[in-house]
């Protein structure tokens, strides 16, 4: 009976991780989305994620905002 009880609670805690990863990655999307209005927040937030999310649903929205920042002084 001990072991089936650890089980789950074990799998209690996972699916806490796994939803509050969820809410993270929303959280974070909201917040790129939101900062559209001020170009250099957006950019610096869009720099930040990239650097430290390892999260695809991060980083690829992020990386999107980075790719539209181009600096065409940058281009050989």
């Amino acid at each position: 009976m001990g072991e089936a009880n650890e089980e789950r609670v074990g799998s209690g805690t996972d699916e806490r991780k796994g939803a509050t990863g969820r809410r993270t990655t929303e959280r974070q999307t909201r917040r790129l989305h939101a900062l559209a209005a001020d170009p250099e927040a957006h950019l610096t937030l869009a720099i930040e994620l990239v650097e430290t999310s390892r999260d695809l649903e991060v980083v690829r929205p992020a990386l999107k905002i980075l790719e539209e920042q181009r600096d065409p002084a940058l281009r050989p």
